[in-house]
């Protein structure tokens, strides 16, 4: 009986020993999936911030390019029916013309889609958007990845003064 019960010990010991390092072996590849998710978000704001950079040193808009806004009058600016680059145009040469941009950024995790939306926002506030013309536009842009939870996104507010 002494042969069977060293047997059954040793058998238990490989047994705990096994769930030891599936554990192990199950801590560790979590630890891996949260850095791969740690660094497409953090390239993913990369990419972001890099977008709103560009469209941040471009002018305000292109109908007062190289003069003053007449009398401080919105309404001598493009209307936001025309935000977007015109056909044929390959580059941006004002803020709104990234309204409707869509691109595809290949990384170090691979492929990031762009999205990007112009508005005019009220006179007086960050987040109010509205229909006519204002002195005010802001800018969305939205990356997304397929090892994102969510979208990251980020805002830039410029202003014509």
């Amino acid at each position: 009986m002494e042969d069977y019960s060293e047997l059954i010990l040793s058998l238990a010991a490989v047994v705990l020993f096994s769930l030891f390092a599936l554990h192990t072996n199950r801590i560790m590849h979590a630890s891996d999936l949260r850095d791969v998710e740690n660094g497409v978000k953090a390239e993913a704001l990369r990419i972001t911030e890099s977008v709103i950079q560009r469209a941040s040193v471009l002018p305000f808009d292109e109908l007062v390019i190289g003069t003053r806004l007449q009398n401080m009058n919105p309404e001598s600016l493009t209307s936001s029916e025309n935000f977007g680059m015109p056909e044929g145009r390959e580059s941006p040469i004002d803020f709104d013309d990234f309204h409707g941009k869509e691109m595809m950024i290949y990384g170090v995790y691979g492929e990031f889609v762009i999205t990007c939306e112009v508005e005019y926002i009220a006179p007086g506030t960050v987040s109010v958007p509205m229909g006519g013309r204002s002195v005010r536009k802001r800018l969305t842009v939205t990356t997304n990845h397929e090892e994102l939870n969510s979208p990251v996104r980020m805002r830039y507010l410029k202003s014509y003064y």
